[in-house]
């Protein structure tokens, strides 16, 4: 299961990546934002580390085992849930539009994936 996660993680977060670094406005128009200069900068700024993420779950799927393993997913982890609740209380009250939804459902199912998977290792 983690070895899935890793991969449909990673291809996600490079293409978001790709998209904030390259196209920000066209891609966050579907989400009915706009930006300004400063805003398509820092949306640069996340898509880069985004594809950094990405891959970085895409080089260890193969691989990842004993304490790497733990780091892996606590990064993940720390990442969706935070995300999740992030793009959640910005939906409360008025970010974007209802696609923002879809976003917010996927960081939950990875937050929940990823714990998941710690906590079966943990066992």
């Amino acid at each position: 299961m983690i070895q899935t996660m890793l991969v449909i993680s990673a291809i996600l977060l490079i293409l978001y990546g790709l998209g904030f670094v390259f196209i920000p406005n066209t891609l966050l128009s579907f989400y009915n934002v706009q930006l300004e200069l400063d805003g398509i900068v820092l949306t640069q700024l996340l898509g880069a580390a985004f594809m950094g993420f990405g891959l970085l779950n895409w080089q260890t799927w193969k691989s990842i085992k004993g304490a790497e393993n733990r780091y892996i997913l606590n990064a993940n982890i720390i990442h969706f849930f935070v995300g999740f609740l992030a793009l959640l209380i910005g939906r409360i009250n008025g970010a974007g539009n209802e696609l923002i939804w879809l976003n917010i459902f996927l960081y939950l199912i990875f937050a929940l994936g990823f714990a998941s998977t710690l906590f079966k290792n943990n066992k």
